[in-house]
């Protein structure tokens, strides 16, 4: 969940890093030669490392090579065969029909096939195994059945525009069957794909090791990975920045990531550099309607207009990210240029909509009826990019009389606390392929609803948008809805979704696939 695509690399697509990133010079202190083992410093604990279980993005690129997908999505966004060599779909778009490659096996020496895929279906959207993503991603097509061998249907309730695209996250990849028999929901370490490389180990909170498959022979055309991979990928945890950083100074890793936007700059001339974006909902702030002060909407449309979102990428960030003021970032389907300019930095027009909700500044702060205009902040304080953003809001609150207090939250607390609205505001991210992602944060009842917001009106628009196949009334809706939700103030924007990478100026062939997911297979010097 952590967590410019056309103005950066290119939109939802396959990209060669080592090639965009051309130009930038070489710190490198890795000899010349083939690569045996790569090394990536990455920030996050993926845990869980499930991916019918987990909803984390930065978990999406472990993932993503170890287990294919039925599709592949292009640079162009157009959906391409991987498992699946081919599809129809009906004229009532209802049911989708998925003709299967028959040369596919798992690591643990499975078939791939029609079983596979429906035994993968009923896995995520069964109730004990506690799916959050992937089974929001599957949308009203959670029933799917063998027609042969290979060949398997995939059945909606109701038309889900997204399937095709959804189905090429890694979040939808395809388990063994076996191991899925055999592990069920507590699944983690024994996990079994048909990736180009198989899970060693999984040590939480140290390292995630990755092993070549050396039977992989059915990569997606479209992917571009190459012959030559390393035969070891370790990704080695490590939630302190500079610790990652100097990982990649002493030559002990070829790849870091998510590294602070100073740092970024001041070391884009000695190593690879890269932005890497995606396309979503980027990075934001929720606000809970059903907790007071906020559940008043004027308070709500008061901070939109109060807080200076570039200021605040200026100082949680140094600037590295530009300030979003959408809900859609550019790049998805959906967005609209034209609604930057609904809530500009005005603190004026915020305090004219505090004073005509009855509230009143005497002092340092706002009050109403006796009772101060204070809120709580909500931050993961595993993620040190949601403190600084967390603390830059505050900072900016306080300036116009808003009394902001920050509450430190592990994992579990922090979902609670966003599950059960009990703060004010929560800066979250989220990186989707489609913008149906609105529909899993703003529809009444939805999983991620942490706005507790229930709005007819919007309502209406989502599910719509979500349903229909005509891609101009579709994106319409999409735009109706952004600004419905800003009209509301159920969300404050921050930055699009970038991940700030260093890497040594040797490695070449890293890939990045649709929604932003990187791919090593064909990584070499």
């Amino acid at each position: 969940m952590y967590s410019i695509r056309k103005q950066l690399l290119g939109a939802m697509g396959v990209v060669a890093i080592a090639a965009a990133a051309a130009g930038c010079g070489g710190g490198s202190k890795s000899s010349d030669g083939p690569l045996t083992t790569l090394s990536i410093a990455w920030a996050d604990n993926p845990a869980p490392l499930n991916p019918a279980v987990t909803s984390q993005d930065n978990t999406g690129s472990i993932i993503s090579n170890i287990f294919d997908r039925l599709v592949w999505l292009t640079p162009e966004s157009e959906v391409t065969p991987w498992l699946a060599s081919s599809w129809e779909v009906s004229a009532d778009r209802k049911t989708y029909t998925f003709t299967l490659r028959n040369d596919v096996t798992f690591h643990d020496g499975t078939k791939f096939n029609a079983a596979a895929v429906v035994k993968n279906i009923e896995y995520i959207t069964a109730p004990e195994t506690k799916s959050t993503l992937a089974v929001q991603q599957l949308g009203t097509c959670k029933k799917a059945s063998a027609v042969s061998e290979f060949v398997v249907q995939i059945a909606c309730d109701k038309p889900f525009a997204p399937l095709l695209t959804d189905l090429s996250s890694p979040y939808l990849g395809i388990q063994s069957p076996k191991a899925i028999e055999e592990h069920g929901a507590k699944m983690s370490s024994e996990m079994v794909g048909t990736g180009p490389y198989r899970l060693e180990s999984f040590t939480p909170s140290e390292s995630v090791v990755l092993k070549s498959n050396t039977d992989y022979k059915w990569a997606p055309k479209a992917a571009g990975f190459g012959d030559t991979r390393p035969t070891t990928i370790e990704f080695k945890i490590a939630p302190n920045p500079q610790a990652r950083v100097a990982a990649l100074q002493s030559g002990q890793s070829q790849i870091v990531q998510k590294v602070p936007g100073a740092i970024y700059k001041s070391q884009q001339g000695k190593y690879q550099a890269l932005a890497k974006g995606a396309t979503g909902m980027g990075h934001f702030a929720s606000i809970n309607t059903s907790k007071f002060p906020t559940d008043d909407q004027a308070v709500r449309q008061a901070i939109l207009y109060m807080v200076d979102r570039k200021a605040v990428m200026d100082l949680a960030e140094s600037g590295a990210f530009p300030a979003s003021n959408t809900v859609l970032q550019p790049g998805t389907f959906g967005y609209d240029k034209s609604l930057e300019s609904l809530y500009p930095h005005d603190p004026a027009k915020g305090a004219e909509l505090l004073q005509g909700a009855g509230w009143t500044r005497n002092g340092k702060f706002w009050e109403k009826n006796g009772k101060r205009l204070s809120l709580s902040i909500g931050a993961f304080s595993d993620v040190p990019q949601y403190v600084s953003v967390s603390e830059a809001i505050q900072a900016q609150l306080q300036d116009n009389g808003i009394e902001a207090n920050i509450e430190l939250q592990g994992r579990a607390a922090y979902l609670e606390s966003g599950d059960k609205g009990k703060n004010n505001i929560t800066p979250s991210s989220f990186v989707s392929l489609d913008p149906v992602i609105l529909n899993q944060w703003f529809v009444t009842g939805a999983f991620f609803n942490w706005s507790k917001v229930s709005d007819k009106q919007l309502d209406a628009l989502l599910d719509e948008a979500a349903s229909t196949s005509d891609l101009e009334r579709r994106k319409s809706l999409y735009v109706d809805a952004q600004k419905r939700i800003l009209e509301l103030g159920l969300l404050l924007p921050e930055r699009p979704e970038q991940d700030l990478i260093l890497m040594d100026k040797s490695i070449k062939g890293v890939i990045m696939s649709g929604g932003g997911f990187l791919h090593f297979a064909g990584v070499h010097r």
